[in-house]
């Protein structure tokens, strides 16, 4: 059985320190080149990159260790 994909929303107006650093990012790239920069894609890349270490967070945040 294939896995489903899980989506997430996440904004500035969260206070989300996350949508912030992607607004850093896309506001670093120069104009002529942010209609060929596709954030979700670089994200996606970040979570893969770091997939064990989230994996961790999210695991110590249930069993209620968050730091």
């Amino acid at each position: 059985m294939a896995g489903q994909p899980i989506r997430v929303q996440i904004s500035t107006s969260d206070g989300s320190e996350i949508a912030a650093a992607l607004e850093e990012v896309r506001g670093n790239i120069p104009a002529a080149f942010q209609k060929n920069f596709n954030l979700g894609a670089f994200f996606k890349e970040v979570l893969q990159d770091n997939d064990a270490v989230i994996a961790a967070m999210i695991r110590n945040n249930l069993n209620g260790d968050a730091q």
